[in-house]
């Protein structure tokens, strides 16, 4: 990983992203209990929610040529890793 995309990566996952929908791991949260409530599961938690979407930006990094894509599954799994870090 260059360090270009890993400072995009914290830019987007701790100040745009912030900004736009308030503490991630709230927001993953939130999103983890929707996916639940659709599927009648429990609900998701928040470091799997980040998991899954950085699974999504991998697959669509694999049909297409978007830098934005890498750099949302990074921020994805700093984010994943900061939960888990705060769980501990």
């Amino acid at each position: 990983m260059t360090a270009r995309l890993g400072a995009d990566a914290a830019l987007m996952a701790y100040e745009n992203r912030q900004q736009d929908y308030g503490d991630a791991a709230a927001n993953l949260s939130r999103i983890g209990e929707v996916w639940g409530t659709i599927m009648g599961t429990p609900p998701m938690p928040p470091d799997t929610v980040a998991l899954m979407l950085c699974g999504m930006k991998v697959v669509r990094a694999t049909r297409r040529v978007n830098r934005d894509d890498l750099v949302d599954a990074v921020a994805y799994l700093m984010l994943t890793d900061d939960i888990r870090e705060d769980a501990t």
